[in-house]
């Protein structure tokens, strides 16, 4: 059965994928089954992954301002310690806050947080 939701919430997952930048992802850190992934993105926006790779859900936190996320291949790097970001999850469509403050979600067994981070001017 086709799902809608399914449909209009990937768009913006495969935005991602496609994104004109062309840089791929890479994996940042591995904690309890957990994989977290970054990927530079055009107008020096990000994406940023946790894969649950586990058969029980796990709580994720993100401290933004104890991180240094750096793509040494392509010389990117995100700053949230003097930038600001907004955090959208890409699959809900939700606005989840700004870099201000930390990420703390759980995410269900063997599925993902995808979220994207813009630049708040």
């Amino acid at each position: 059965m086709f799902n809608i939701k399914y449909s209009i919430g990937i768009r913006d997952v495969i935005a991602v994928n496609q994104d004109s930048l062309g840089i791929q992802g890479f994996q940042y850190a591995v904690k309890d089954s957990v994989e977290n992934w970054f990927k530079p993105l055009q107008n020096g926006e990000w994406a940023m992954c946790f894969l649950n790779r586990s058969t029980k859900p796990q709580t994720v936190a993100f401290k933004w301002k104890e991180q240094e996320i750096v793509d040494t291949l392509f010389s990117r790097k995100l700053d949230a310690k003097n930038t600001v970001y907004r955090i959208r999850d890409l699959w809900t469509k939700k606005d989840l806050g700004t870099t201000k403050k930390d990420i703390q979600k759980t995410v269900p067994a063997h599925d993902i947080l995808m979220v994207s981070l813009s630049v708040i001017k």
